[in-house]
């Protein structure tokens, strides 16, 4: 000591030479009481002495103190006894009345004072006193800590759930975090390893995971209300025990070294962001926002802290102690657990479900990774995770955010009086309604609190602003918010706010529940009366009896709690409230069946029967209508939830301004009245110029021609997408997808938009070629992309064109390679919908339906395979009529003429038809579309453009004459049911003529006597030249007409057995049994086909000697008119006309 004059004991000498070495390694040049003590832990008798004060039942053991205390003692290995050190003021003054009282040092007394000095010193309360006194107590006050805690959290639940709005599972699951922290082992035993309180919320933006945070640290008392919030690394330790570090911030690979501080050898090193404020607060909040942008290097960080509960300083050199620290780690990973909302606010067995959530973040993590994202939580920070609580943040609903809206308007009220007197008030609920929609719908509470501030301080400017007088008028003490006008709110909301309330009570008691007209009841009795009154209607509302089956007086709830956890599991949507008698009746407190409701899934109870508090003045109150009132409540707010939903739905949002204020005041307030509400379509701006836009059609199944049986089969979607409800009294899932086959231009993408317009949901489209990519992962990225926000606005309709470029069968190799990623991805995604009071319903359409995979169209994922054909004459008669405008077309166009000529085109032909029409009449300047534009449009989309470079000879035009009417005329004997509606000689394209018929609407199986004769019809061209100008004279242009002819030949011989000598061998169903057939000679199977051509030759030549007549007289017509149609063609195909003389 300073002092060579006191007087000491051999123990305090010993502890003093400690001491000193202690200060001597910290190069402090003043003994002060820390000093002490460190030499009193270093010596030991110390140890047994500090012991015995403490009253610990057995000695101190260094290795089982904090790391931090241990690295401190074990600095120094000699005492010093040969150096002065002058002693700090508190130390003098201790030490001063000790030898006052004592006349020597005395080491018992000088640790006596030395522990009373330090007891509120934080640094050894958690080193050395805190883990003594629990050592203690765990040998004694056992139940009286238990008592404790059980009360503190009782408080804390209360404060939380007063502030924390929407989030009542989240709250629960914190509160039993915070029990299980305050029973925490003393430091040193092995579970006991890291922070005192680790949670992760795991949920989307905006709905409380920060504010509930705050909230936390504001009621263990560390942190003032408005706790700061810190969005950037700073070299500053900040000074609130409150710390929010924005993991964005620290995405890279030395971003981390803001947080444990820089080498002093660096210039302008400054110490630790976070080791910084736990060695300035203990027991402070850590708030580590967006956990999966870490950077990896950052993770690692966590991984010591969660660990060991220490991490090493690099700026003081120091280790820093996280161990009475309180981590909080928020991200937006899980989505497949928060977005499937659940309208009842309780997932079932939410409290047990910490392993679940994690899991589910794992898997997210990992699909992220495989496509190339690293952002994520490591499998390692997972596992660490897990000694702690996982908590999932739902959605918020309506009448959450409508809570919130409540909230703030107070807020803003509050502030308004302080300033000046006046107060906030809200007139009618539906304000707080109207709020929500306008700025709440995407249920985001910080864009709702913000935006209503906004509006309610420009409201109360205007206010003023329309003032005479400098100050609102003495009298006028409210300033009340008020709705607009009925007339002036949309009839859609007028609807949904009166609509009946479906209610299922499930009571074996005899209870007549108090209810009006605006319920419709439905009771039943027990678990299978209730199935089956849920599969046969919707309900809203379930009222469940909490004793059932018990008896009048019985306590027992297992068969309630089992049948509430049924409806929990199967109709997670459907809200409900336990209901009981007077609790003293049952033998239950009001704790216990607010535990029962909560943990069971309930969004509350209510109660049969009036108590002492619900009395008013020493007036008695009506049971009946204690309950009528509050189901009267509840039906409003459940009424106010489907509006909510509604406008959820159907992307829409609701903009309104203030009317006039009218500046009188009444009874102390003035009237603030909302008005021009109108609806305005709204989609997230994520969702914005991304695959996949999400739009709502106002197509129809009316403004599609033809599909009847498409349109048909797709209604029933549509009741299924509106009400699963039928669907459930069978017992079946609605299907989950259709897909759309048939040609192109069929109309398979009307279909689809119609199919939204009629369901009213959201429509998502998408190619799937657009989802191809080139880099590996990609395309399974924008798939669960793709999907992710089909939930976030389901229900809703996915619809992905050409599906076969992602879906094609994975048989062959190359297609393996190639294609594997996307189509699992698409399968597993198909797999994940079983929601179904938001469904999901999958629109697909190809025109290659053979090359899907097999897993691809199975039931459960495409239910149904659905054709949409070419358009009939009826529906390409109104396919003319609406792509014709009616001002810009002639009256005399032959409607009918067209259909007979369009058949077989597509509706995407005919409206290409109408606009080269309409080009035409451009082109001369003409006012209206005549008859000769579509003509000739028919004709350019048949067969191309007129080739105006190919001139023909007298000779080829006579040749190309003879061809098409050789076969105009065999298609009038063989098929005069399909007449020939155009003969040409005008080339087009790469051919010289062509002719047209108008096939059969009907559906026919082709038979052998049909396929022979479409077999002399090709062959008739080749066969008039041969007859009419001789062999020599036989043109080129019969190439196409042979290999038709031959193409259909061979199918009728090799493959559907129409030949008797070649018999009923397949030669696919050969090939496919015997690989090694292909190699067969194709000579042998060319010589049935030649004989058939020949057959087929021989008979369309007798009949055009027959009729040679008529075939020289249409030939000669056509090589003078060059365009015939068929009113022209008729007379000489009928052999009407007459040779002339």
């Amino acid at each position: 000591m300073a002092t060579t004059a006191t007087k000491l004991d051999d123990l305090s000498a010993n502890l003093i030479a400690w001491a000193k070495a202690h200060a001597t390694d910290r190069r402090e040049s003043v003994l002060d009481l820390p000093h002490l003590m460190l030499g009193a832990l270093k010596a030991d008798a110390g140890r047994e002495l500090i012991s015995e004060l403490l009253a610990s039942d057995y000695p101190l053991d260094p290795s089982r103190f904090a790391p931090d205390l241990r690295e401190r003692l074990a600095r120094v290995s000699q005492p010093i006894t040969d150096q002065q050190l002058p002693l700090s003021p508190r130390l003098k003054a201790l030490v001063g009345d000790l030898m006052a009282r004592y006349r020597e040092l005395s080491a018992k007394p000088l640790l006596e004072r030395l522990i009373e000095e330090l007891d509120d010193d934080p640094d050894w309360k958690h080193w050395l006193f805190d883990p003594t006194r629990q050592q203690r107590m765990a040998s004694g006050g056992r139940w009286d800590a238990l008592k404790a805690a059980s009360e503190r959290v009782s408080a804390f639940r209360s404060a939380l759930a007063g502030r924390v709005l929407g989030q009542e599972q989240a709250v629960e699951a914190v509160c039993e975090a915070l029990f299980a922290s305050l029973l925490v082992p003393p430091r040193g035993e092995d579970d006991s390893n890291g922070p005192r309180m680790v949670l992760t919320f795991a949920g989307p933006p905006g709905v409380g995971k920060t504010f509930l945070a705050e909230t936390l640290a504001a009621q263990l008392g560390q942190a003032p209300p408005q706790a700061p919030t810190q969005t950037e690394p700073k070299a500053e330790s900040p000074a609130s025990p409150l710390l929010r570090l924005d993991m964005s911030a620290y995405a890279n690979h030395q971003s981390h070294e803001q947080l444990i501080g820089f080498n002093p050898v660096y210039h302008g090193a400054q110490g630790g962001l976070l080791t910084g404020f736990v060695k300035d607060h203990p027991e402070g909040v850590i708030l580590i926002d967006e956990v999966e942008k870490a950077h990896p290097n950052t993770q690692n960080l966590f991984l010591q802290i969660l660990d060991a509960g220490h991490l090493y300083e690099n700026h003081r050199k120091e280790t820093i102690d996280f161990s009475r620290a309180v981590l909080i780690f928020t991200t937006n990973l899980g989505r497949e657990l928060y977005e499937r909302p659940n309208r009842a606010g309780i997932l079932g067995d939410s409290l047990a479900l910490s392993d679940t959530i994690l899991d589910a973040l794992g898997r997210e993590v990992a699909a992220d990774q495989r496509a190339g994202d690293h952002k994520g939580l490591s499998p390692e920070l997972l596992s660490r995770l897990g000694k702690g609580t996982a908590v999932l943040f739902r959605h918020l609903d309506g009448l959450a955010l409508e809570r919130i809206a409540r909230a703030t308007v107070q807020e803003v009220s509050a502030r308004l009086e302080a300033a000046s007197g006046m107060r906030l008030r809200i007139a009618d609920p539906l304000v707080l309604t109207l709020f929500v929609l306008r700025y709440g719908v995407g249920g985001d509470a910080r864009r709702l609190t913000s935006g209503l501030r906004g509006f309610l301080t420009g409201a109360i400017r205007d206010l003023l602003a329309n003032l005479v007088t400098d100050s609102l008028p003495p009298a006028a003490t409210f300033v009340a918010l008020r709705p607009p006008d009925p007339v002036a709110i949309p009839p859609q909301i007028r609807a949904i706010l009166a609509a009946p309330v479906k209610l299922l009570l499930i009571e074996d008691d005899p209870w007549q529940i108090p209810i009006d007209d605006a319920w419709r009841i439905t009771k039943a009795r027990d678990h299978a009366e209730a199935e089956q009154a849920l599969r046969q209607a919707n309900a809203d509302l379930v009222l469940l009896d909490l004793h059932l089956g018990s008896g009048a007086d019985g306590g027992d709830v297992s068969q309630s709690m089992r049948l509430l956890q049924w409806l929990r599991a199967h109709h997670p949507e459907v809200p409900v409230y336990l209901v009981t008698e007077q609790l003293d009746r049952r033998g239950l407190g009001s704790e216990l069946v607010e535990r029962i409701s909560v943990e069971g899934g309930a969004r509350g109870v209510l109660s049969k029967g009036a108590s002492a508090a619900d009395a008013h003045a020493g007036q008695p109150v009506s049971a009946r209508d204690l309950v009528a009132t509050r189901l009267s409540e509840i039906g409003d707010e459940i009424r106010r939830h489907k509006l909510f939903r509604h406008y959820q739905r159907r992307l829409q949002v609701l903009h309104f301004d203030l009317a006039p204020p009218d500046l009188t005041v009444t009874d102390g307030t003035i009237a603030l009245r909302l008005g021009g509400v109108r609806e305005v379509t709204a989609v997230a701006a994520m969702d914005r110029d991304r695959l996949g836009w999400v739009e709502r059609p106002g197509a129809r199944f009316a403004d599609i021609a033809g599909a009847a049986q498409a349109k048909q089969r797709l209604r029933d979607v549509v009741g299924w997408l509106r009400d699963p409800t039928p669907l459930k009294a069978f017992g079946i899932r609605p299907p989950r997808g259709i897909l759309l086959t048939g040609p192109p231009g069929t109309g398979k993408t009307s279909l689809a938009r119609a199919l939204a317009g009629e369901a009213d949901v959201p429509f998502l489209s998408i190619a799937g070629t657009e989802i191809l990519s080139k880099w590996v992962g990609e395309s399974e990225r924008q798939l669960r992309e793709l999907f992710e926000r089909a939930r976030r606005y389901a229900p809703a309709l996915l619809f992905i064109d050409e599906i076969d470029s992602i879906g094609a069968s994975r048989a062959g190799a190359s297609q393996r390679a190639a294609h594997a990623g996307p189509i699992n991805e698409l399968l597993t995604q198909l797999d994940g919908f079983d929601d179904t009071d938001r469904p999901i319903f999958v629109l697909a359409a190809t025109n290659r339906p053979d090359v899907l995979d097999p897993a691809l169209t199975r039931p459960g994922r495409f239910d149904l395979e659905i054709e949409v054909p070419n358009p009939d004459a009826e529906a390409r008669a109104h396919l003319f009529k609406l792509r014709l405008p009616p001002r810009a077309t002639a009256a005399d166009i032959d409607v009918q003429r067209l259909v007979r000529r369009s058949s077989g085109m597509s509706g995407a032909d005919i409206a290409q038809v109408c606009r080269e029409a309409a080009m035409s009449a451009l082109r001369r300047a003409a006012e209206q579309i005549r008859q000769t534009d579509l003509e000739e449009a028919l004709s350019i989309l048949r067969m191309g453009l007129a080739s105006e470079r190919v001139v023909l000879t007298e000779t080829a035009r006579r040749a190309v004459a003879v061809h098409e009417s050789g076969h105009a005329l065999m298609q009038h004997l063989c098929f005069p049911e399909e007449s020939v509606v155009v003969l040409t000689i005008l080339p087009r394209g790469r051919a010289l003529g062509h002719m047209e018929q108008a096939p059969d609407e009907a559906a026919h199986s082709p038979n052998r006597d049909s396929v022979f004769k479409r077999i002399q019809v090709l062959l008739a061209g080749r066969l008039a030249e041969q007859l009419v100008l001789g062999d020599g004279r036989i043109s080129a242009g019969c190439a196409d007409d042979l290999k038709r002819a031959t193409a259909m030949a061979a199918q009728a011989v090799l493959h559907w057995g129409m030949d008797p000598d070649w018999g009923l061998l397949s030669i696919g169903g050969l090939h496919a049994a015997l690989p090694a057939a292909e190699g067969a000679s194709r000579a042998e199977h060319a010589a049935p086909v030649r004989r058939w051509l020949e057959q087929a030759a021989t008979a369309a030549r007798e009949r055009l000697i027959e009729h040679r007549d008529r075939l020289e007289r249409l030939a000669a017509a056509l090589e003078q008119k060059e365009v015939m149609y068929a009113e022209d063609l008729h007379p000489f195909l009928t052999g009407a006309t007459q040779p002339e003389d």
